[in-house]
């Protein structure tokens, strides 16, 4: 084999094996879902996390309200997954049950686990622990979202949506688009606000983030709560529309970003006519891999095509 056609060979083999610190590729992901919603005389706390550091065990402080936890689910976002990977989480040092793999995942191995902590989450402080198994990676934070009940608090209807959608070229996913499919109260509404939580932002890398349109911020993908991580809390009480609302994340100038996490929260004032109270969980979405992406594929199949070509067009001028 010529050098010229080693050179391209290696490249190829390059190419094919997936980097070492970034597991293999694991498709697009999966959109932001309904997985919990209702309406409670309470608040909705969400947050938690400091960015990937590589610590372990990874912890965190969550202080809830006084009140009764009827719903708290813990989002685990974690870099380079792989099969052999184990992840224990403790809430006030109970072990929370999981399913053993992550719920979605997405890129080079960009995890999302989640937990049911509504048994383990209290009123007051609460130690949140990550302990795992990992090589080249870990989590991004311990992100917390929790409906405290207390009757003399005012009425809060609450959408909670999870995923982890992979917005990049080798994806061609440029935007992801949480549709609020419920018709919303605006009579008596006192308070909107939209809480989201974002990994692997760059600063300088110029996002967007709208609810109806409205811009909300550009570059929100920054690493501002930590190392690729954003965690954010946005009021949209003047953007809130009876029906149609939606949020949409936009990669813009980013190389990746992926958002994981929105929760809209609506406070009204006493004796308006929302309907009902209550809380109902519904179950997330799974996403365990994909194909290569068709980026990715064109560049191999130019290298093979090249190698090829140079191999034989030697053999051809050979005497």
């Amino acid at each position: 084999m010529t050098r010229g056609a080693a050179a391209i060979a290696l490249a190829l083999l390059l190419l094919l094996a997936p980097p070492a610190a970034a597991g293999e590729w694991r498709g697009a992901g999966s959109p932001l879902a309904l997985v919990a919603e209702g309406t409670v005389h309470g608040t909705v706390l969400t947050g938690g996390g400091h960015g990937y550091t590589s610590e372990n065990p990874y912890a965190e402080y969550a202080e809830l309200p006084a009140g009764t936890v009827t719903f708290a689910r813990l989002s685990v976002p974690v870099w380079n997954y792989n099969e052999a990977d184990t992840l224990d989480v403790l809430v006030n040092g109970q072990a929370l049950p999981w399913e053993g793999a992550p719920r979605i995942v997405s890129a080079w191995g960009v995890a999302s686990y989640l937990f049911d902590a509504s048994g383990a989450a209290r009123p007051g402080t609460n130690a949140l622990e990550a302990r795992y198994v990992n090589e080249n990676g870990g989590p991004y934070g311990l992100y917390l979202t929790a409906v405290v009940e207390n009757q003399t608090m005012p009425l809060t209807r609450f959408f909670v949506y999870e995923g982890n959608a992979a917005l990049g070229p080798a994806t061609r996913l440029d935007r992801e688009v949480v549709e609020v499919d419920a018709v919303v109260e605006t009579e008596g509404l006192v308070n909107a606000t939209l809480a989201t939580m974002q990994i692997a932002g760059t600063a300088g890398e110029r996002d967007r983030l709208l609810f109806n349109d409205h811009l909300l911020g550009e570059d929100v993908g920054r690493a501002k709560t930590g190392p690729y991580l954003d965690v954010d809390t946005f009021d949209v009480t003047p953007y809130v529309n009876a029906t149609g609302n939606r949020v949409v994340f936009e990669r813009g100038d980013e190389t990746y970003i992926h958002p994981f996490a929105a929760a809209l929260v609506l406070t009204y004032a006493d004796g308006t006519g929302v309907p009902g109270t209550g809380v109902t969980v519904h179950e997330p979405g799974r996403s365990g891999g994909g194909g290569v992406p068709l980026p990715v594929v064109g560049v191999l199949l130019l290298c093979v095509a090249g190698a090829g070509y140079l191999f034989f067009d030697r053999r051809r001028r050979r005497p």
